[in-house]
């Protein structure tokens, strides 16, 4: 994609310290929604009210993400096995493969190539811990890792496990992970608190917030009127909450994240893009996955199927695509900005975001970004919650 030449401060806004929630609403759909469209006739609710604005043949998508406890903490050995900094907290930002993953913490000069960390369970994390889901695998076996890369403020480690004894190390030793803008730690409810209430595919390392509103009486009502869900998984990585730090938005590198879609799910897609019905993203996980595939479900509704084979794809915006067992895999890097033509998502469900970064870019892309300042104008001048425990928006798609 070609990007317009958009200056980077165009997407900076004034927001209060005291309007970054620090906590979520309880219950879950009592926080509020904003809704409105490019014309920017704004409708005020509660989270709660939100099935008076769905239709019957709407289509709701959910990424089913689930957080796993990926703040740990480590000791640094020197080379000589000697203990060069002790209690180091790091956060995994990204699964590499079944026994590596990127990272990032303090003292980033200490983690070069090469460095060995030893994990273990921090005294003071002790009643956030996590069961791990098999003691037995876990108890006997050390968590060690080696450095084997470094780029920019990200470490990639490679463990000496791997897989789902890998996995179960971290509930072990690992808590949830906040963002850092809420500039606390972890406290026991978040374990709870920072998970949609059907989050399934284990593998983020931040939860997709939009999801957070949503209440088990509310997706049953949501049911009742016939609007059917679908779920996809798109891996959050810790590079989410970065902001474009280059002058102009063209220049940003666009963090590349997992994801995975059944074919089954695609299918229902196609169907409902061939009906006309509207298909409504539950957060800009969601939406990102959907525009990245919009080739595969585009070239089926057009009746000019192109097979998409398992490598060497052209997919724009996706990498290492592969189709197995009747599900597509891959990882998108997909920018979306101002004059983007929204190909799949016809209505988004998301939070309020931060000021300079690559999501509040992609609402100004829905929104225009005159109207994107305004929207937020009116939310942060009517003392509406931000970020990820934050309130909601119910934006409308025109620009297809």
């Amino acid at each position: 994609m070609s990007y317009l030449s958009l200056l980077t401060r165009d997407f900076d806004f004034c927001l209060p310290k005291k309007l970054i929630a620090k906590y979520p609403i309880s219950p879950r759909d009592h926080s509020k929604l904003l809704c409105t469209d490019y014309k920017c006739v704004i409708d005020e609710l509660q989270f709660f009210n939100l099935p008076q604005k769905l239709r019957a043949t709407d289509i709701l998508v959910f990424n089913n993400a689930k957080v796993i406890p990926s703040q740990l903490t480590c000791t640094i050995l020197n080379d000589d096995g000697m203990i060069s900094i002790d209690n180091v907290k790091v956060n995994l930002t990204k699964k590499i493969n079944d026994s590596s993953w990127q990272l990032v913490g303090k003292y980033g000069k200490k983690l070069k190539k090469g460095s060995i960390l030893h994990f273990k369970k921090n005294p003071t994390d002790t009643e956030l811990l996590h069961k791990s889901n098999n003691t037995q695998l876990t108890n006997n076996v050390d968590l060690i890792g080696e450095i084997t890369d470094r780029d920019g403020m990200f470490a990639e480690v490679k463990f000496n496990v791997k897989g789902d004894l890998l996995i179960n190390k971290f509930y072990e030793l690992g808590i949830i992970p906040l963002p850092p803008y809420l500039e606390r730690p972890t406290e026991y409810l978040d374990n709870i608190n920072y998970q949609t209430i059907y989050a399934e595919k284990i593998g983020a390392v931040a939860s997709p917030t939009a999801g957070l509103h949503f209440t088990k009486q509310m997706l049953e009502q949501i049911s009742l009127l016939g609007i059917k869900c679908l779920s996809l998984t798109l891996h959050v990585g810790g590079a989410t909450f970065l902001p474009i730090k280059c002058d102009n938005i063209s220049n940003h590198k666009m963090h590349t994240e997992s994801f995975e879609i059944d074919k089954k799910i695609i299918d229902s897609l196609i169907d409902a893009k061939l009906k006309g019905y509207r298909i409504i993203c539950v957060g800009t996980t969601t939406l990102r996955v959907l525009e990245s595939i919009s080739d595969i479900i585009l070239s089926q509704c057009s009746k000019h199927f192109i097979q998409h084979k398992d490598k060497n794809s052209t997919l724009p915006f996706i990498n290492n695509l592969r189709y197995v067992n009747g599900v597509y895999f891959g990882e998108t890097n997909i920018f979306i900005v101002p004059n983007y033509k929204f190909k799949i998502a016809d209505a988004i469900i998301t939070n309020f975001h931060l000021p300079k970064s690559t999501l509040f870019v992609l609402i100004c892309a829905i929104l225009g970004k005159s109207n994107a300042h305004k929207i937020y104008a009116h939310a942060i001048n009517n003392k509406y919650r931000f970020f990820s425990y934050g309130d909601a928006c119910f934006f409308e798609i025109t620009n297809h």
